[in-house]
């Protein structure tokens, strides 16, 4: 059912004209397709659009090695698309996209406060080649036409996040859902004790950046100065046990904003905004009271 509902989605981002398919080995080869292009070489036929999860789940290893490069939705899992799709053996099916080339992995940046600084996106930032297998792809989201203006102001504000730290509750959850996994990593992928905000943040303190000179504390929400609220039901679980990491949400806002709307993070650590009628859906979902 996933697998159909991701080739639906396809099907809305890729173009009429590009129904076809190309041989895997020639895409190899570089001759249909460029193994690499500008940013700038994108146009208006293009879509830009963020993959998330995977069927079967990552480990919480692989979801923290997205987290720790990603910069508001920008980084390992950031694609730039026209619909193409490559035929491979054994019935497999690649979508053809592009993503910003990015440095050679760095372990140690698990023993950083802070995720990694990331390259400010320009007209001659480098995409690389990148076949997304749609039977593993979880979902697609944050579709939209391609601008390079907006690329370009989307790294640039991503830079200014990075250096003023978490301004806002979206990237405090965001930073909470990173030491969440970072201690499910280090714990045999076994979630910390959860049984209220305290103890939860006791257990994720020694994985959040450190709270001096005027830093957020990741754990508060902006706006009402209280903890975020952790999902009891995940406390001491396995991440294996967890079918859907990007539909069970980990930590969320006990109070909605003015509007009736209120963040949650999810296992998976993407942050969403609800509406109280999606927060409702999200809590039976996720088994919370």
């Amino acid at each position: 059912m996933r697998r159909f509902i991701t080739l639906i989605v396809l099907a809305a981002i890729a173009l009429p004209a590009h129904g076809e398919t190309v041989d895997l080995g020639h895409i190899l080869s570089g001759k249909v397709f460029p193994l690499s292009m500008s940013l700038k070489e994108l146009d208006g036929n293009w879509r830009r659009f963020t993959a998330t999860g995977s069927d079967p789940a990552p480990s919480a290893y692989t979801q923290m090695i997205g987290l720790m490069t990603s910069r508001k939705g920008m980084g390992a899992y950031h694609y730039y698309t026209k619909g193409y799709t490559v035929p491979a053996t054994g019935g497999e099916t690649y979508l053809v996209a592009y993503s910003p080339l990015t440095q050679p992995f760095d372990p140690s940046v698990f023993t950083r406060s802070e995720p990694p600084e990331l390259q400010k996106l320009t007209p001659d930032t480098v995409l690389s080649l990148s076949l997304l297998n749609l039977r593993s792809i979880g979902s697609l989201t944050d579709i939209r036409p391609f601008d390079l203006n907006a690329e370009i102001s989307d790294g640039s504000e991503g830079n200014k996040d990075k250096q003023s730290g978490p301004a806002n509750s979206q990237e405090s959850l965001k930073a909470v859902g990173l030491a969440f996994l970072m201690y499910t990593s280090d714990h045999d992928d076994v979630f910390p004790p959860m049984n209220d905000p305290a103890t939860a943040r006791r257990a994720l303190a020694p994985y959040a950046p450190r709270i001096d000179d005027g830093k957020v504390d990741i754990f508060v929400q902006p706006d009402t100065n209280r903890l975020y609220i952790p999902n009891k039901i995940l406390s001491k679980r396995k991440h294996a046990h967890i079918k859907n990491p990007a539909e069970m949400v980990m930590f969320y806002e006990g109070t909605p904003d003015k509007n009736g709307f209120r963040n949650v993070v999810y296992v998976d650590g993407h942050v969403k905004r609800l509406s109280e009628s999606e927060w409702q859906v999200a809590k039976r979902q996720s088994k919370i009271p």
